[in-house]
């Protein structure tokens, strides 16, 4: 009979602890989520200084401006590498800004086109969701200008930078992408970063070209740093630098504090206007490149743009 308490007072001492430790877990976990709850609240959301989601019937002219001219008034554009800018070929429909890019097999050239910012920006998060055209020799790109670059200054928190969030001159390598920075303006002095062609996942075998499919890219440009991404992956990240440590002239963090505007372009490769083949595409010729897959009599590409907005910082980190 005393063996039989002994074990039922063990029995219940057990069964007090799992109590215990039970409250015990269960008042961690809560106390653990009113923590996060109050840290998540505490930290800043980062502001949006900029957005369009291309929701209207046309292009907000108070935020863009449309390179080029109207080719069927008289106005051949803007000529810009083996084709011309024109007003024409800008538009938005379904919720996208829609650059096309067309051939005039008369004139043997094409059209396509170019809008930039009217608003300045400097450090911040900048990002977009897009669809590159499926075509060779096109160059769709989401990148940053300044005026000052033009004057070929090494320094470029005086200088600027042109910042080149993401390019797209390699359909014909399977759908790759790259990230640049170009500082000194385009002449000897010149400075160029940037990485070898990056290529675009796909969703799956089915899928032959990362073309084919949405991506985003987004940059992160900080007083010390450059960081870019696709598809919420860091891809690349730089300071920059002007030339080597072993140059008179170096500067080690050479990151732009210039105030930039925003260009969405397609471009085609050539020159002059005449389409052709160009050390800066390696993307393949404009018109026989395509012929192959196109009708050129009725060649049409979209560069389709979702969305572009600016935070003051990494919304995501």
């Amino acid at each position: 009979m005393s063996t039989d308490k002994t074990n039922c007072n063990k029995k219940h001492s057990i069964s007090l602890l799992k109590a215990v430790s039970l409250l015990t877990l269960i008042a961690v976990l809560a106390l653990s989520l009113v923590v996060f709850a109050a840290c998540d609240k505490k930290r800043p959301q980062p502001k949006l200084l900029f957005s369009d989601e291309f929701d209207s019937d046309s292009l907000d002219a108070t935020k863009w401006f449309v390179h080029g001219g109207t080719p069927n008034e008289g106005d051949p554009g803007e000529v810009r590498r083996g084709g011309w800018w024109t007003e024409d070929s800008i538009s938005q429909k379904d919720g996208n800004l829609v650059i096309r890019t067309t051939y005039d097999a008369e004139k043997k050239t094409f059209y396509t086109g170019s809008v930039d910012s009217k608003e300045l920006f400097t450090y911040g998060f900048y990002e977009t969701r897009c669809k590159v055209p499926e075509a060779a020799g096109m160059w769709a790109a989401f990148w940053l200008m300044c005026d000052e670059m033009q004057q070929e200054i090494p320094d470029a928190h005086v200088g600027g930078a042109e910042i080149d969030i993401f390019e797209s001159p390699f359909y014909s390598w399977g759908g790759a992408v790259q990230h640049a920075i170009h500082t000194a303006g385009y002449g000897d002095k010149k400075s160029d970063h940037g990485t070898l062609p990056i290529m675009l996942e796909r969703s799956s075998e089915a899928v032959e070209n990362g073309y084919e499919e949405w991506h985003t890219f987004a940059l992160d440009w900080q007083p010390d740093s450059y960081k870019f991404y696709i598809d919420g992956e860091l891809t690349y990240e730089t300071s920059a630098p002007y030339h080597s440590p072993k140059d008179a002239d170096y500067i080690e963090k050479n990151v732009s504090s210039i105030p930039s505007y925003i260009i969405l372009s397609v471009e085609v490769g050539g020159n002059g206007g005449v389409p052709g083949d160009s050390p800066f595409f390696n993307g393949g010729h404009p018109v026989s490149g395509n012929s192959r897959m196109y009708d050129m009599k009725n060649f049409a590409v979209d560069f389709l743009v979702d969305y572009v907005r600016v935070w003051e910082s990494n919304p995501y980190a």
